[in-house]
């Protein structure tokens, strides 16, 4: 139960964006279209997928959000996000 109500707090993290001018991508594996949504207030616009599919980043867009919180050592996305594509 802590463990899903941790993977929740994570996951709103990401807020849902409206009037992006970017193109909705399908998520490759339902071929929905995915949401725009930011991380906190990185002003990072990356996809995510309706059906909870993922997250799909566009060229160096996690670059940038790791970067731009590198300073945050508590943040758990951001530690889980360095502990998969490195630093």
């Amino acid at each position: 139960m802590a463990d899903q109500q941790s993977e929740d707090k994570k996951l709103k993290s990401f807020k849902s964006v409206n009037d992006v001018p970017e193109k909705k991508y399908r998520c490759p594996i339902c071929n929905k279209k995915m949401d725009k949504v930011e991380y906190e207030d990185s002003q990072i616009i990356i996809d995510r997928c309706k059906n909870e599919h993922g997250l799909w980043f566009d060229k160096g867009e996690l670059s940038s959000l790791l970067k731009q919180y590198e300073s945050n050592r508590d943040n758990k996305v951001l530690s889980l996000l360095k502990n998969i594509f490195g630093d």
